[in-house]
Formats: C-alpha cells, sequence, structure tokens
C-alpha cells in the first residue's frame, strides 16, 4: 500500500469510527468509500468487521472511564438473537457471487435508511402499543436476529438501527442507547469476524491504517459525545441520517 492510500483509509477510518461510536454509520462510510479506492468489495467487508471490534472496544474504554454506565442484563437476549444472526449473514457473503454482492449491498443500504427514516419519526418516544414483559422482548429479539443478519452481511447503518430500537422498545436515552449498542456490537462483529478470519477473507495490510484512524476516531467521537450530551447527539442523528442517504444516491 502506497503513502496516498495509506493516508486515505486513515482519514476514512477516522472519521467512520467517530461518527460511529456517537450515533452510528461507519460502515455506511467505510465500506463505499474504499470499494472506491480499489480494494475488494468482499474484502473491506470482511475487514470492516473486524476493524469494527477493535475501535469499538476503544470507546467502550473511554465511556466507561467517564463513568457512562448500561445495565447489560437485559440486553443478553437481544445480543443472543443478533449474534445469531450475525453468524448467518456472515457466511452468506462468502456464498454470494461477487457481481450479485455489490447489488445485496446496495439492497441493504437502502433497506437500512428506509428503517432509520420511518423509526426516527417517532422522535425518541418509546413505542407503547406494543405489549410488554417477554413477549415483547421477544418480537425485539426478532427484529434484533434480522438486524444481525444484516451486519454480518454487510454492516453499515446497523448502529444506528440499533440505537434506535433500544430508544423506541426499551426507552433508553440515547447516550445510554448508544453504549448498549457498541456492547453488542463487539459480540455480533467477533461473531462475523470470527468465520471471515477462518476462511482469509480479512485483508490485514488494509486493517493496519484502519486500525490506526479507527482507534484514535473512537476515543475522539465517545469524548465528544459524552461532552456534548444527548441534546447535541440527537440532531447529529439525523444529519447522520440524512448523509447516508445522499451518499447512497452517489453510490
Amino acid at each position: 500500500m502506497d503513502a496516498v492510500s495509506f493516508i486515505s483509509v486513515f482519514l476514512i477510518s477516522f472519521i467512520a469510527a467517530s461518527v460511529d461510536v456517537m450515533v452510528g454509520g461507519g460502515g455506511l462510510i467505510t465500506i463505499p468509500a474504499l470499494g472506491s479506492l480499489g480494494f475488494a468489495l468482499r474484502s473491506v467487508i470482511a475487514t470492516n468487521r473486524l476493524f469494527v471490534v477493535f475501535f469499538t472496544l476503544a470507546a467502550l474504554a473511554n465511556y466507561w472511564h467517564q463513568k457512562i454506565r448500561v445495565d447489560v442484563k437485559p440486553l443478553v437476549v437481544l445480543l443472543v438473537a443478533r449474534s445469531a444472526g450475525a453468524y448467518v449473514g456472515a457466511n452468506a457473503v462468502l456464498t454470494v457471487a461477487t457481481t450479485e454482492l455489490k447489488f445485496l449491498v446496495a439492497g441493504f443500504m437502502v433497506a437500512a435508511i428506509a428503517a432509520i427514516l420511518v423509526l426516527d419519526r417517532q422522535k425518541g418516544r418509546t413505542l407503547d402499543f406494543l405489549p410488554k414483559g417477554p413477549v415483547r422482548l421477544a418480537l425485539v429479539a426478532a427484529l434484533f436476529a434480522v438486524l444481525g443478519y444484516y451486519e454480518g452481511f454487510v454492516g453499515g447503518g446497523g448502529g444506528t438501527i440499533s440505537r434506535v430500537l433500544l430508544m423506541l422498545f426499551l426507552g433508553l436515552p440515547l447516550l445510554e442507547a448508544g453504549v448498549a449498542e457498541l456492547v453488542m456490537t463487539v459480540a455480533t462483529s467477533l461473531t462475523a469476524s470470527t468465520v471471515f478470519v477462518s476462511q482469509g477473507a480479512v485483508d490485514y495490510v488494509l486493517l493496519v491504517p484502519m486500525l490506526a484512524g479507527g482507534v484514535i476516531g473512537a476515543l475522539a467521537g465517545s469524548h465528544l459525545a459524552v461532552k456534548k450530551g444527548e441534546a447535541w447527539l440527537r440532531p447529529l442523528l439525523f444529519v447522520v441520517v440524512g448523509a447516508l442517504l445522499v451518499k447512497l444516491v452517489f453510490f
């Protein structure tokens, strides 16, 4: 990799990670951006999953250091469902023809952005028409299994959708929903990465500048999220959704 490519990957990863740890959507930046630099799409998807594990852990460590806590017990069922979906999705990527993969990636991105736009109309309010207790948890777990499949397959925008789902169905504030999302992201990304690493799909040369930019970006983004608070994060969520929609048109 030449110096220009290294710097380009570093900057893309820095921006993607800093945005992702605040409101999600990092994969919708890295996947098309790195693909436009000439890296193979399948390799980019696989490498991005492993990349997510490292910068997410960096952000979680920073949130923990700044005393941002979340109760992970109610998330166990969601985490298991999401991880199972991620495992299936990761295996699906490895069996799809390259020519078909591009169309499937674009289709997933359209679905992800459509879901975000629909869900955001609730403006963070918890959905009260759904039954509470085990029935609601089962319904939410089913949604997270589908989300996990999407993340294992592509991953772009999954963190944003997850945050919105946690706010709507569990009533978590945006910052706490973000921390809960990062906890689950580590599990699902590790699941998908296990598949990709075992199949030799990860580009470790590409991973080096991604990690360098991503870890720094994650620390910067998580620090900014705590400093600015939810009053600043919520408008940013809508900005990211709009930016992803514009980017998708050009992608």
